[in-house]
This record gives C-alpha cells, sequence and structure tokens, in this order.
C-alpha cells in the first residue's frame, strides 16, 4: 500500500487502503470524530449479495422504472452509508442519486459538526453540549424558558 503525498488527508489515507484491495469506509462523524469501517473485499461482497438478495425478496423492484437515492453515490465518497448501499446501483434502471458529487472526510465533518476539517481535532459530543447549554452570561441556560 502506498499513500500518496506528504501530508496526506484522511480521504487520501482510506482510498490508499481501497486501492490496496480493501474496502473502507467511515462514518459520517456525528460525535465529531469519524469511525473507520475496514473489510476485506469477500466480506464487503459477501455482504452486498446480501442485501441485494433481501431487498429482492421483499419489494417488488419493477413496481417503479425510475429509482432516486436519498443518500450519496457510492462511486463518489467513502461514507458507509454510500458504500452499503452500492448494490443498488446494479439492481435497478435508471438510478438517481440526490447526492451525486464528491464528498470528502473534511465536507462531511463539517456539515456534522459545522467545524473545518483540518483544524485540529472537532470536539467531542460532550464539549459541544456543554457549549450550547452554557448562556454568554455564564448561567445555565436550564433556567430560560423558550419563547411563545
Amino acid at each position: 500500500m502506498v499513500i500518496k503525498g506528504a501530508h496526506p488527508s484522511f480521504d487520501d489515507v482510506i482510498n490508499a487502503f481501497n486501492t490496496a484491495g480493501m474496502v473502507v469506509s467511515y462514518s459520517s462523524g456525528t460525535s465529531g470524530r469519524h469511525t473507520v469501517i475496514p473489510r476485506d473485499m469477500r466480506t464487503y461482497l459477501t455482504e452486498q449479495y446480501a442485501n441485494a438478495k433481501l431487498r429482492s425478496c421483499l419489494y417488488d423492484l419493477m413496481a417503479a422504472d425510475r429509482f432516486l437515492m436519498l443518500w450519496p453515490k457510492w462511486t463518489q465518497t467513502n461514507l458507509f452509508i454510500g458504500r452499503d448501499k452500492a448494490h443498488e446501483s446494479e439492481m435497478l434502471n435508471d438510478v438517481y442519486y440526490a447526492l451525486d458529487f464528491d464528498i470528502s472526510a473534511d465536507l462531511t465533518l463539517k456539515a456534522m459538526t459545522a467545524k473545518e476539517g483540518r483544524g485540529g481535532t472537532p470536539p467531542s459530543a460532550e464539549e459541544r453540549q456543554q457549549k450550547i447549554s452554557i448562556t454568554p452570561s455564564g448561567g445555565s441556560s436550564g433556567t430560560r424558558r423558550p419563547p411563545m
């Protein structure tokens, strides 16, 4: 496995593993940190087959002639939801994706936490909750009532 560049991004490292024959994806980072999900190719393909088989048994796939997927296109992201749904494009005709653009780890982290990815480690969910619960005057926001 070769990771190119002096300062590779998180996506560069993940892509290097994927190029080497593994399937590595990551979570959306709602906690402020991505969870890396590595799989060997055999396990990944077995999961894809099982998902496709399950879907074909549960749903009438010929009921619709077009499909709009509300998750990222699997070829343009390493997010788990995109990679997990890769079998959909092989099973269905005329598939469109609502998120049909490159989605990097930094973009995902920014969307989930409102923080930049390269600026250091993002705060944990507990730290963000503490910042939200403290008012500018230093008191707890639990004593305020929402406006009616």
